[in-house]
């Protein structure tokens, strides 16, 4: 197989650059927010288009320290977050995202097909001088949540630049901007004041949700769709049938048990485009994770892709995890192409031989599953296994699926 149909997919899959930002002119009566100064219940309000040094000083001072997620639990540690916060209950605000073009913005940028959009305001926050926020990662407070918008007013202010990193790329920036991974550099004068809002793909059956006038084809697709079947069209690609393999390269939450084909309406980015671009080719496509594990009593590799996260804490003493995947829905491949793929192989159990799957792109995704189960050997232990969530697509063999 021609390496370069590969080498193309994969380029365009990684290419959508994922965030998106810009400027927008807003009336003066919308960049005045009012806000509590705490337990005396008075209040005060502030034109953020030329508010002086004493008017924000007033807004940091009414701010509580802000706090970050870590392990589902909010943290205080200015080491790591050195700004303030005022939570909704605190402070109102005329702005609003959609008057301002915004939400278009966004949707055109980010969206695919026909997903809907929904703003959550969160906070506002206060960044003084020598204020920061290092790293971090956003913690996705539902399975709907993809994202964040922060909104920077026209303070004056020196530093503090949101700093992007994807994929080992670091972009910089001082204006709105929606991602997961960022940091905000350290204030070296004046004041920084932001709104977040909490960004959501819309609820099924709705009408709370920003819709479209028209579904959204993203410029990346097209692209990517004509490489994809010029893929499958090809008669060296999957010869016997078996699965196409995309490691999804944005993060997602995922509870035990959980069924994955309920992330499909969820999915970003890049990953969103490939879903997309396989339902207008009316592929069959599905969310697994890619389990690797090996069988008792041995140290050899095995996949498995099974479309659910599963519990195995209660496996008995004679159970075997390859097997036990497949008995709940999983299938065992080979990595076809693979350096670390196993060897092929005569099984002793009554299972079905492996399918092959292609990997697109690198099947170890961003969103990495460890699942706990009790393992026999000369005594019972607690052993794990690890595994990826990807989106594959299942091929028939050559000669009998469809050609585009």
């Amino acid at each position: 197989m021609d390496s370069t149909r590969l080498d193309a997919l994969k380029t365009i899959f990684s290419s959508r650059i994922p965030y998106c930002s810009g400027t927008c002119h807003v009336p003066v009566e919308h960049l005045t927010p009012f806000y509590s100064h705490g337990e005396d219940e008075s209040a005060s309000r502030v034109n953020l288009s030329n508010a002086t040094a004493v008017q924000l000083e007033s807004l940091s001072r009414a701010c509580q320290p802000a706090t970050f997620g870590l392990n589902n639990e909010n943290m205080l540690d200015e080491t790591y977050r050195k700004a303030g916060k005022l939570d909704l209950g605190n402070f109102s605000t005329p702005f609003d995202p959609t008057h301002a073009g915004i939400v278009d913005h966004i949707r055109n940028e980010l969206l695919v097909g026909d997903q809907k959009l929904e703003l959550e305001l969160y906070k506002l926050n206060v960044y003084e001088k020598d204020g920061f926020f290092k790293r971090h990662q956003d913690t996705p407070r539902s399975e709907r949540m993809f994202g964040s918008l922060v909104v920077i007013f026209p303070t004056g202010h020196e530093g503090g630049e949101l700093i992007f990193r994807h994929d080992g790329d670091e972009f910089r920036l001082n204006h709105p901007s929606a991602m997961s991974h960022y940091e905000v550099a350290p204030v070296r004068s004046g004041y920084r004041v932001t709104l977040t809002y909490n960004l959501y793909f819309g609820s099924p059956g709705t009408d709370q949700s920003i819709p479209m006038a028209l579904p959204n084809i993203s410029p990346q697709e097209k692209p990517f769709e004509a490489s994809l079947v010029e893929l499958i069209n090809c008669p060296d690609v999957l010869p016997q049938g078996g699965y196409l393999g995309f490691g999804l390269q944005y993060q997602y939450p995922v509870t035990p048990k959980q069924k994955l084909c309920t992330l499909k309406p969820f999915l970003k980015g890049s990953d969103a485009v490939l879903a997309s671009a396989c339902n207008r080719l009316s592929l069959s496509w599905d969310i697994k994770v890619l389990y690797v594990a090996a069988k008792q009593w041995s140290t050899t590799k095995h996949y498995v892709l099974i479309g659910k996260i599963p519990d195995y804490k209660h496996m008995l003493e004679d159970d075997d995890i390859i097997e036990t995947l497949e008995k709940g829905g999983g299938v065992e491949v080979n990595i076809a192409g693979s350096s670390t793929a196993p060897a092929a192989r005569s099984r002793t159990d009554s299972g079905p031989p492996p399918t092959d799957l292609l990997a697109i792109m690198n099947m170890n995704g961003t969103t990495k599953i460890t699942t706990r189960y009790v393992a026999y050997g000369n005594e019972p232990q607690i052993s794990h296994m690890y595994g990826h969530l990807c989106l594959v697509v299942r091929l028939d063999s050559a000669a009998n699926r469809e050609k585009f």
